[in-house]
């Protein structure tokens, strides 16, 4: 298990990562609405912030699915394509993995194909 000081500095690495942008290895073309892309990244690093947050605070596992469900929850209203959708999967497989979460149970997929898998 990572430290925390070494987990919250992953998540910081991530946060300035530029997102939504074309990545052919995971077959995503990328978003082209420069307006939605803002939002968009705004909100995941919201959420990178939020799990920073929940790490100084030593929150446990519960913590994180209820931080996980609530911030999908912004992205509802905002009717996005199927390849949004995913790649926002990613975004939080890759924030879960840094921080050593094994599963959101359930939460993400049911978000993303509206039952759980």
């Amino acid at each position: 298990m990572k430290e925390k000081k070494d987990v919250v500095q992953d998540l910081i690495k991530l946060r300035e990562q530029s997102k939504f942008n074309e990545d052919i290895s995971i077959f995503y073309p990328g978003l082209e609405n420069t307006e939605l892309k803002g939002l968009l990244t705004g909100l995941v690093n919201k959420i990178i912030d939020n799990f920073i947050s929940l790490i100084n605070q030593c929150a446990v596992h519960k913590e994180y699915q209820s931080t996980i469900a609530e911030s999908l929850s912004e992205f509802d209203a905002l009717e996005l394509d199927t390849e949004e959708r995913e790649r926002l999967y990613q975004y939080l497989e890759q924030i879960m993995e840094v921080i050593g979460i094994e599963s959101s149970r359930g939460i993400i997929n049911k978000w993303l194909y509206g039952f759980e898998i």
